[in-house]
């Protein structure tokens, strides 16, 4: 007799455990799918936060904004402008010349006579035509102008 209880002790030991496992099991399932739902979620928001506007929100809260209070369009930035597209080929200083690229520091150039290079390229440099509008490209050659050395 001691043997049949030992035994359905077992067995309700066994059970126990059983169930204890079915309901951790479920419990895993809902915290995967719980994990998986916020893993959506961020991946949402930070879209969200990446393409959302990054203009100031206290300036537009009010909903009055006058076209007389729009702050005016910049000039664009020679420096920054020379530095992303003509830095590879002319150098930090102008006189680099790789790719055969003219020597900024010893041009004779006028600004204009540079627009129209910048412009239409030359030799084996790029046309930028089609790559900066005007006022891009006529920033740019007037950087050019401060490499020269005198």
């Amino acid at each position: 007799m001691d043997e049949r209880r030992f035994s359905s002790e077992k067995q309700w030991v066994l059970r126990g455990l059983i169930l204890l496992l079915r309901s951790l099991k479920r419990a895993e399932k809902r915290t995967i799918i719980n994990m998986k739902h916020f893993l959506i979620f961020c991946a949402i928001v930070t879209a969200v936060w990446a393409c959302g506007d990054s203009s100031d929100s206290s300036s537009t809260s009010s909903g009055t904004a006058s076209a007389s209070a729009a702050p005016a369009p910049s000039k664009p930035d020679g420096k920054k402008i020379y530095k992303q597209y003509c830095v590879t080929c002319h150098g930090l200083y102008g006189d680099m010349g790789a790719s055969g690229a003219h020597d900024l520091t010893a041009s004779v150039l006028s600004v204009e006579e540079r627009v129209a290079v910048v412009t239409k390229g030359r030799g084996a440099m790029t046309p930028f035509e089609n790559l900066l509008d005007a006022d891009e490209i006529e920033a740019v050659a007037e950087y050019t102008l401060e490499l020269k050395k005198d």
